[in-house]
């Protein structure tokens, strides 16, 4: 499956403090929990750069914005690194997640987690352990989620 990671960068207070090694790794990681639905990703790394007005909605919360960024969104799952967004990280759409630099949970977790909300996940108060558990560190997909993320991921690519 497809995603592009982009870095925003030069892009005032929403610039990421993240580089392309720190992404990658941090993705590698978000892969790892994603195998366990048989879902490998091809990853593109992007670095994008936001201008003033576009900054501004991101900061009052209007993340909708980088929607309307040449670089979004078509053919893949884009996952934006930013900094000083209010969560952790949020589904935006169909295929675009933010993820913000400091996270309450594991980074490559919150990123995992925002991926099953594009796939079609909802949050789960089953289980900590379990990966739509929202908040905590939990990784693990049940047997259901495995079958839906599968099923959407064959459907939007």
């Amino acid at each position: 499956m497809p995603v592009v990671l982009h870095r925003v960068t030069d892009s005032g207070t929403v610039t990421t403090m993240r580089s392309e090694q720190g992404v990658l790794s941090l993705f590698k990681n978000t892969q790892e929990i994603w195998l366990q639905a048989s879902i490998a990703f091809s990853v593109t790394i992007d670095e994008v750069n936001f201008e003033a007005e576009t900054v501004e909605r991101i900061e009052s919360g209007d993340l909708a914005a980088i929607y309307e960024t040449p670089e979004c969104c078509e053919e893949a799952l884009h996952i934006y690194f930013l900094n000083g967004i209010a969560t952790n990280g949020i589904a935006v759409g169909r295929n675009l997640a933010v993820v913000n630099d400091i996270t309450t949970v594991n980074d490559f977790r919150a990123t995992a987690h925002e991926i099953g909300h594009l796939l079609g996940l909802g949050h789960t108060l089953e289980s900590r352990e379990r990966l739509m558990f929202q908040g905590v560190n939990g990784e693990r997909l049940s047997r259901f989620e495995i079958e839906t993320a599968r099923g959407n991921a064959l459907r939007i690519f």
